[in-house]
């Protein structure tokens, strides 16, 4: 299915794409994966790379263009993408097994040499991965980079890991299951009442992220994927503000929102009014 329906480009769409590197390219090692499909004003990635093997050009807007000939799979231009858009490979990384870098903002951090659940681009568990590296660096703006390795194949479909504390599923046999959804607030405990439709995060999973040190709403979003749904917190964050604020005591106004994460600029109406008018 392509990006344009579903939200995410398929394995046709990665494969198929010029910058996705030659057969001769992948044999020698790890290569970088870029998964950016809108034209938005945007250029770490190209700024990062001191191989020169990401170029965006003028306008900032231009899709990146990867020379896969010119990059080492050092991996730095992960953290720095906005989108969350960039990702490391390298095929037959071990014998049956490949090696998948990507980003990672959740609490707790995997350990390295954890078997965990390897997720694709839906969120859909395809199959278990062992933790064998993770990075981490003040400069890297708290986003993490965890290196999984997967069984042979996998690298270019497995592209994250299951959040276990998330209060979204349970583990029975060791298999993550979708949980029942709360279905009246009158029901529950008032600490079962959900803050976050989205991601059925409850007032309770708010609770224990602040138990666990998280001060302001991006953390209380990187321990239970409060705000990370499909209404990118326009419902839940002035209620996690609120929850903070009474469980903490600090006045509302101090707790940090939430980091937007699309790169944006703004645009006139004269602009938009000009681009309609040519397209007619």
């Amino acid at each position: 299915m392509p990006v344009e329906i579903c939200g995410y480009p398929d394995l046709e769409e990665i494969t198929g794409n010029s910058n996705f590197p030659s057969e001769q390219r992948r044999a020698k090692g790890k290569y970088v994966i870029i998964e950016c499909y809108q034209e938005i004003p945007c250029n770490p990635c190209e700024t990062i790379c001191n191989k020169n093997a990401i170029k965006v050009g003028s306008p900032i807007t231009n899709l990146p263009v990867y020379i896969s000939d010119q990059c080492n799979g050092c991996g730095v231009c992960i953290a720095v993408c906005p989108g969350q858009a960039i990702f490391v490979v390298e095929e037959n990384y071990e014998k049956k097994r490949d090696l998948v870098g990507f980003p990672y903002e959740y609490l707790p951090l995997p350990e390295k040499g954890q078997t965990v659940p390897a997720v694709n681009r839906a969120g859909e568990v395809v199959c278990e991965g062992i933790v064998e590296r993770i990075i981490t660096a003040k400069s890297m703006d708290k986003t993490n980079v965890v290196y999984l390795s997967v069984p042979r194949g996998m690298g270019n479909i497995v592209r994250s890991i299951k959040n276990r504390k998330s209060s979204s599923y349970e583990h029975v046999d060791n298999m993550p299951v979708s949980a029942p959804a709360v279905e009246t607030i009158e029901k529950t405990r008032p600490e079962d009442a959900i803050v976050c439709r989205c991601e059925e995060v409850t007032v309770q999973d708010v609770y224990d992220a602040i138990e666990d040190g998280a001060i302001d709403v991006r953390g209380v979003k990187i321990r239970t994927r409060a705000g990370m749904g499909l209404c990118q917190g326009k419902s839940c964050e002035k209620q996690i503000q609120k929850i903070i604020s009474q469980k903490t005591g600090a006045a509302p106004e101090t707790i940090l929102p939430d980091k937007k994460r699309p790169p944006v600029r703004a645009i006139d109406v004269y602009s938009m009014m000009r681009n309609r008018n040519e397209k007619d």
